[in-house]
């Protein structure tokens, strides 16, 4: 009896029917009762509409939403492998956005898909709450916002084969728990990741979201000299608390601007040893408790660019580095409330280069050491470095700095300073530079 349900009913009823009927069967019942159907190109071409890819190597798929199905019911997709009319293979999908009961994307064990179009997939709320995703290993490219607000999406399988993922692509993809970025990957878009956590009308984090994030060994981020791993990917992952970096990446590894900002539950994190730059605001208010850079070998600078970098962490205890090390922002500890002792190692000719502002409002700061301090730019002032570091007791420079003067508001309001050790050095000091010290 299905099998002549399309020649019993008029085409826009049967495929109403095919729905109901689908869509209350298992999925492998599912399967192939679609796969009798899709051997039927009149039935293909009403559920599908075909537009070439830019190569014109395939098909492009999007649902046909004037063909009588109803795509606002509970469904699952059984991708196409070609289209029947001509034989060519279907590349990518597109269109299928805001279907809210959508809950299952089954690819053929023949596939050709390439690309998850922009938008494809995105507020599909259903996705993935019964079934994981596994993309093909064809896919190379997942678009902008493919994925966005797909809020019950739980697992998803990367191909091993993937090299773009794009813009908010997973943006708030709440019940995603964990994400292994492939090998394969070249460019990862801003915002990829972004929010994948619970929040309340007031922006307060409510729990659950993505917790693990795994880069596979080697990847490269470079394409023609162009670094493509984009700002703010896992901002806002308020309850992600395991990150694995990559190793063995081709030249400098650089933790881009907002990477992971706003991640309360990430505790720790270990560096590669290629890390060339962290950038402003990349761990801005995350809920680092130990930042060690000692496993940073680098013949070159290494830098803390940018504005807020490890601002307002207020789990923070302690920070340890060594080799040269470079501060090319401000604030970048600011409001570090919990931060208590600064470490800067090193040997021969390395040294630390300090920038306004670095420890601003470090209430419990207390002591910091050196290895060689420097001064900021040409002049090599050292400027509002410690403003307000109420207990900051002992700073020493173990090697003669390299400082012209220690400008305003260096130590300012740093009550309970007592030792400043910087030996064979003369330097000026600007009338503001240890206003308040009145230890």
């Amino acid at each position: 009896m299905l099998s002549k349900l399309p020649i019993l009913l008029q085409k826009p009823t049967w495929l109403l029917a095919l729905l109901i009927i689908t869509s209350a069967l298992p999925a492998r019942a599912q399967s192939e009762f679609y796969d009798e159907f899709y051997d039927d190109p009149e039935m293909q071409e009403g559920m599908f509409k075909f537009e070439y890819s830019n190569d014109l190597n395939g098909y492009i798929v999007s649902p046909n939403k004037y063909s009588g199905y109803d795509w606002n019911m509970e469904f699952h997709l059984f991708v196409p492998s070609i289209r029947l009319q001509e034989g060519k293979p279907v590349v990518g999908l597109s269109g299928f956005g805001s279907l809210k009961n959508l809950d299952g994307i089954f690819f053929p064990e023949k596939c050709h898909v390439k690309y998850i179009c922009d938008n494809c997939f995105e507020y599909c709320q259903m996705l993935g709450t019964t079934e994981v995703l596994n993309l093909p290993e064809t896919v190379e490219t997942i678009g902008h916002y493919a994925f966005y607000g797909c809020t019950g999406l739980r697992s998803v399988n990367l191909s091993s084969n993937l090299k773009s993922i794009g813009r908010s692509a997973f943006e708030l993809c709440k019940s995603l728990k964990s994400i292994t970025l492939p090998k394969s990957l070249k460019v990862i878009r801003e915002f990829a990741f972004r929010n994948c956590a619970n929040y309340n009308n007031w922006g307060d984090f409510t729990g659950g979201g993505l917790e693990s994030v795994v880069f596979e060994d080697g990847v490269d981020f470079y394409t023609n000299d162009v670094y493509c791993f984009y700002n703010h990917v896992f901002w806002g992952c308020a309850n992600l608390s395991s990150v694995k970096l990559p190793n063995g990446t081709p030249g400098r590894f650089i933790i881009p601007m907002g990477t992971f900002g706003y991640c309360g539950n990430l505790k720790s994190i270990e560096f590669p040893t290629n890390t060339g730059k962290i950038e402003q605001m990349a761990f801005y208010r995350s809920g680092i408790e130990r930042l060690d850079l000692t496993k940073i070998e680098l013949e070159k600078p290494f830098y803390l660019q940018g504005y807020y970098t490890f601002a307002a962490c207020e789990n923070l205890k302690t920070v340890t580095a060594k080799g040269k090390v470079r501060f090319d922002g401000l604030y970048t500890f600011q409001d570090c409330k919990a931060l208590e002792t600064v470490t800067f190692t090193g040997s021969g000719d390395d040294y630390t280069v300090m920038n306004p502002d670095i420890f601003k409002y470090c209430d419990n700061l207390k002591s910091v050491k050196f290895y060689r301090l420097k001064g900021n730019g040409q002049d090599n002032d050292m400027d509002s470095v410690f403003t307000d570091c109420k207990s900051l007791v002992s700073v020493t420079s173990e090697c003669t700095p390299e400082i012209s003067k220690i400008g305003y508001s260096c130590f300012d309001g740093c009550t309970s300073l007592t030792t400043l050790s910087l030996p064979q050095t003369e330097f000026l000091i600007n009338e503001t530079a240890f206003r308040g010290c009145t230890a």
